[in-house]
């Protein structure tokens, strides 16, 4: 068994951390292409991501990086953000709004079948917007969270917030 100075074991800590961080750098999120997509609505996606971090990322001093977690977001950004992939890729449009769409039997198809008998009541028709909407956003919460966590890795990298290799291994900074 080789001993290793402290030295030399901060030192790989170090360079094991910063490989690390250019890792981060290289998640970058990639798109899907559907038929009838434009990259500008691939490149309106990136730039609500990149938004949304930007306005809604709180620092925590404890583990030294930015971080957001959808459940923060206001209501009416997670429903744009729905509607963004929606554009992005027609199939998850779909699955949201038909029965692979986890409410779609308790919440969605009844409150698509009231509004259909009363089609003309303008709280039915209030009720049934809230309904779909809430649900097709929730279907995409997960998809939204992976997608904030990627620019996240890159904001956190372009920004040089990075858990160092001394937080991250107990480490003391200092000998």
């Amino acid at each position: 068994m080789s001993h290793i100075s402290i030295d030399q074991q901060l030192q790989n800590l170090q360079e094991d951390t910063n490989k690390l961080c250019i890792l981060c750098k290289g998640s970058t999120v990639t798109p899907l292409h559907v038929k009838g997509m434009t990259n500008m609505s691939l490149k309106k996606l990136q730039n609500f991501i990149s938004d949304c971090v930007s306005n809604y990322a709180t620092y925590n001093k404890l583990d030294d990086f930015y971080s957001l977690n959808i459940s923060n977001l206001p209501d009416f950004v997670q429903d744009e953000f729905a509607a963004l992939i929606m554009a992005e890729n027609e199939s998850l449009a779909s699955e949201a709004t038909g029965p692979d769409n986890q409410h779609w039997e308790k919440k969605m198809l009844p409150a698509l079948l009231r509004y259909l008998k009363n089609s003309t009541d303008k709280d039915e028709s209030i009720e049934f917007t809230n309904t779909w909407r809430t649900c097709v956003t929730s279907y995409f919460l997960d998809r939204m969270q992976e997608l904030i966590d990627s620019e996240l890795g890159n904001f956190n990298h372009e920004n040089f917030y990075c858990k160092s290799a001394e937080k991250m291994y107990g480490i003391p900074r200092t000998l």
